[in-house]
């Protein structure tokens, strides 16, 4: 059973780091379109109206192209215990 496990871990460790399978993802209709929760940014506040803008987030595709943010390697990855759920 202790090898099955190491296999298992050894397995999963080999794979890519898909962001669907994150715990990050936000998820949606499309998820080529799914966006990064670790990456969010504000633009400034409307000073003509006084709008407030709302905090937007990164695409997991640029998140992911970008070595400043998490880069190919997936290097803020956080797998997710149940990520079958998400299919």
């Amino acid at each position: 059973m202790k090898l099955l496990i190491i296999l298992f871990a050894f397995a999963h460790a080999l794979t890519p780091k898909l962001c669907i399978h994150c715990k990050h993802f936000i998820g949606n209709a499309k998820p080529i379109f799914g966006k990064c929760a670790l990456f969010s940014y504000k633009e400034e506040d409307d000073l003509v109206t006084g709008k407030v803008q709302e905090t937007q987030y990164r695409y997991c595709s640029t998140a992911r192209s970008s070595e400043r943010l998490c880069g190919k390697k997936g290097k803020h990855y956080v797998s997710m215990d149940n990520f079958e759920a998400i299919y």
